[in-house]
């Protein structure tokens, strides 16, 4: 009887399906967190450009407003975007998206202290800006020029809190950013 046992394979490919199909629903699941984390990091990049266009499109006003504090006579390489093109912006990045949690955040240049921001910069090498001087010469021979910051911020809560170091409350956010710059003269 034993050894009929150990023989028979009746139900064997019923218990290995039960075990492949746990193992690829997770991994299912997991995979469908990931695309909707991914697609909200999609709109709030859409909304940090959304700042940046509303900018671009009004750069000539914006150029003027910062003439006294972004020259190449200043001192400081960064300055607050005045309003009502600060506020116009915030708008245009809380806007652009339906995601509920999407805010315009605070910079990430050290010397910026507001949303938008605007710096005088030089392209580098990586695609992005660095502060320089307003009158300075960047390494690739032009001058410096007047940017806008513009960043973006949300939240996400997975679905499943595999994603994310969740705290002992159990409550997963994961912080969502992106940052858009703007030549604007």
């Amino acid at each position: 009887m034993l050894r009929r046992l150990r023989r028979a394979e009746d139900g064997v490919s019923a218990i290995e399906f039960a075990l492949i199909a746990t193992a690829l629903f997770w991994l299912l699941l997991g995979v469908i967190d990931f695309g909707i984390m991914y697609w909200d990091q999609i709109q709030v990049t859409t909304a940090a450009q959304a700042g940046a266009d509303y900018a671009a499109v009004n750069a000539g006003n914006i150029a003027n407003a910062l003439s006294p504090t972004l020259n190449p006579a200043s001192t400081s390489s960064y300055a607050s975007v005045p309003s009502p093109y600060a506020t116009n912006i915030q708008h245009a990045v809380t806007g652009a998206t339906t995601l509920s949690t999407i805010s315009a955040t605070s910079p990430t240049p050290a010397g910026c202290s507001s949303n938008p921001c605007a710096m005088c910069a030089c392209p580098t090498a990586s695609g992005g800006v660095g502060a320089a001087a307003c009158s300075a010469t960047c390494s690739s021979g032009g001058s410096a020029g007047t940017y806008i910051v513009v960043n973006a911020s949300g939240t996400y809560n997975p679905i499943f809190p595999w994603f994310s170091s969740c705290p002992s409350s159990g409550q997963c956010t994961v912080t969502l950013t992106a940052t858009s710059f703007v030549r604007i003269e």
